[in-house]
């Protein structure tokens, strides 16, 4: 006895879609981030880890000890809490499509990342902002 696969109803799934998102994301995010970065990972945790992208450090929003601590409770936290995170030298920010809707329920949060920040990439997976480019006043 082996295993039968219905590959087609496999990629019906909400799993095969989980997974394939996730692997573009990866992808992309690989390509985006230089070998040696550190990064603020934005996505509710569905990541499931911080093992995945070879040669970079990945910190979840938001973070305690090291672990993810769910999302902000308002505004002025979540930028509080990116504020602490980037000055422990984190260079960017990923927004990964699971979390999406945090830029726009945390409204001022969203705002203050495309007013400070550098966005970099805006795909259908990933949205990226490089911290390290503070811009001050609009451009």
């Amino acid at each position: 006895g082996g295993i039968t696969v219905d590959v087609a109803r496999w990629k019906q799934s909400a799993s095969y879609a989980w997974m394939r998102d996730l692997l573009r994301a990866t992808a992309e995010a690989d390509t985006l981030l230089p070998a040696g970065t550190s990064f603020i990972l934005v996505d509710e945790n569905q990541w499931g880890g911080r093992d995945f992208l070879p040669d970079r450090r990945i910190v979840p929003f938001t973070e305690q000890s090291g672990e993810y601590a769910g999302p902000p409770r308002d505004d002025a936290s979540a930028i509080e809490e990116l504020e602490r995170l980037r000055d422990g030298r984190v260079g960017f920010l990923v927004v990964t499509a699971p979390a999406f809707w945090w830029l726009d329920y945390y409204r001022g949060f969203g705002a203050y990342l495309g007013q400070r920040y550098r966005r970099i990439a805006a795909t259908e997976s990933l949205v990226v902002y490089d911290l390290a480019s503070v811009s001050r006043g609009s451009s």
